[in-house]
C-alpha cells in the first residue's frame, strides 16, 4: 500500500511539472507575439545542400518513428529527453538549431524553451509531414518525369567512310 502511495505521489509530482513545461513555453510564445522563429522544407533542402556547418537538426519523434524515417543529419532526441541535463548541456550554444516533430503540435514549444535558455532555435514548418510531402514527394516526381522524359536510343549506322581526295587541291 505505501509503494502505491508513494508511486501516485511521484505520478502527481511528474505530471504537474509537465504541465508547468507547456504552460511556461505557452507564456512564452504568447510574449513572442507574431514573429516566428521557422524554417520551410524547402528552406532546409537549400541548408541542407549547402553544406554548411552552421545548423544541427533534432528530430523530436520517437525512437520508433526516426527508425521508419528521418531528415539526412538528423539526430534523435525525444522531446521528453531534451531538456534532461544529459543532452541539454551537449547542444552546442554557437550553432543554429532547428527541431521538428511529426505535425508542429510540440516544436513550437521546444523552440520556445530553447530561445528562452538562450539557444538559437528554429522549427521546421509543417512538421516532419511537411517535409516528407514537400520534399521527399517532390524529388520523387522530379525522377519520375525524369524516367518518362528518357528517350530510347535508336542504334544508327556508322557514317560512311569519307572519299579519299587528291592531293594539291
Amino acid at each position: 500500500m505505501k509503494k502505491i502511495l508513494i508511486t501516485l505521489v511521484f505520478l502527481g509530482f511528474a505530471c504537474a511539472e509537465y504541465s508547468d513545461f507547456y504552460r511556461n513555453a505557452t507564456l512564452f510564445l504568447q510574449v513572442l507575439g507574431n514573429f516566428r522563429y521557422e524554417i520551410t522544407p524547402q528552406g532546409l533542402k537549400a541548408l541542407i545542400n549547402s553544406g554548411s556547418k552552421s545548423f544541427i537538426i533534432i528530430d523530436l519523434r520517437s525512437e520508433a518513428a526516426y527508425r521508419r524515417g528521418h531528415i539526412e543529419g538528423a539526430i534523435n532526441i525525444p522531446y521528453r529527453k531534451l531538456f534532461s541535463p544529459e543532452y541539454i548541456n551537449r547542444l552546442p550554444g554557437d550553432k543554429k538549431i532547428i527541431v521538428y516533430c511529426p505535425d508542429e503540435s510540440i516544436s513550437p514549444y521546444v523552440i520556445a524553451l530553447l530561445r528562452g535558455a538562450g539557444f538559437d532555435a528554429w522549427q521546421l514548418k509543417g512538421g516532419y509531414r511537411s517535409w516528407s510531402g514537400a520534399v521527399v514527394k517532390k524529388s520523387f516526381e522530379i525522377k519520375k518525369e525524369i524516367k518518362a522524359k528518357k528517350e530510347k536510343v535508336i542504334p544508327q549506322p556508322p557514317p560512311p567512310e569519307p572519299e579519299e581526295e587528291e592531293e594539291g587541291c
